[in-house]
């Protein structure tokens, strides 16, 4: 699928704009019976996707739980940590990080734990060769606060998951590593990315990070105030749901 249908297709995963099109498809009609239903039809959506209840209870059955780092036997193992979790900006001379940049500490408390794992970084640019690699930029950044500058490998062209499980074996590979690995992502990406990587041949432990909403303990009220981060979390889950299912049609799992 080529990089761009895939970005257009994956934006239509997002319920606002189910409700928008809703709304802009009653104008279309005269019937007034029609047009009410419609716009009940796209507040009912909006309801829904933006009710906290709903999607933190969908987020806790679908999402790999948090761990404490001593629950994980590390053992040398390498730690393999996915990108998509900061962006290279020509003028900075460090990464952005997003919520997801959690991936990067929860590995970083592995690699202290384990004393004499490597970490190996996957991801690179999905804006071309003009803008450093994500892995690359990270590596720069780790190695400049001088944090583990021996025991860093770079997987520097993965654009998506399942590069990143096909080029992380070339590495391997090229290595002679063991395909033995501790796997750190976010905690609703795991099922696909330890899929892949075991399509791979990689044996995978898997470490969840940056769960989609808030764990901590709210007031009741909480649960009915319609809330933009559940349009967020349905958002996400609805990509990872559609990007699942084209794995599956592809081969990549």
């Amino acid at each position: 699928m080529p990089f761009w249908f895939d970005k257009f297709v994956i934006a239509l995963m997002n319920p606002l704009c189910w409700a928008i099109m809703v709304l802009l498809l009653s104008i279309g009609f005269r019937n007034r019976l029609v047009k009410n239903r419609l716009c009940w039809l796209a507040l009912g959506i909006l309801v829904f996707f933006t009710n906290p209840f709903m999607s933190m209870q969908v987020a806790k059955v679908w999402e790999e739980g948090l761990q404490q780092v001593d629950e994980v036997q590390v053992n040398g193992r390498p730690i393999v940590v996915l990108g998509g979790m900061a962006e290279s900006l020509p003028e900075l001379d460090r990464p952005v990080f997003f919520k997801a940049g959690d991936r990067l500490m929860g590995a970083m408390k592995l690699m202290k734990a384990s004393g004499n794992s490597t970490l190996v970084l996957s991801g690179g640019s999905l804006y071309g060769p003009a803008i450093a690699s994500e892995s690359r930029h990270i590596k720069a950044f780790l190695t400049n606060l001088g944090l583990f500058p021996e025991r860093i490998v770079t997987e520097p062209q993965s654009t998506n998951t399942a590069q990143n499980a096909r080029y992380c074996s070339d590495i391997f590979q090229q290595n002679n590593w063991a395909k033995d690995i501790i796997l750190v992502s976010s905690g609703y990406h795991l099922h696909r990315a330890r899929m892949c990587f075991e399509k791979q041949g990689f044996r995978v432990e898997t470490f969840a990070t940056d769960p989609l909403e808030s764990r901590s303990p709210k007031p009741l009220i909480y649960a009915f105030i319609p809330s933009m981060q559940s349009l967020q979390t349905w958002e996400t889950l609805l990509k990872e749901w559609l990007g699942l299912l084209y794995y599956r049609l592809k081969g990549e799992i």
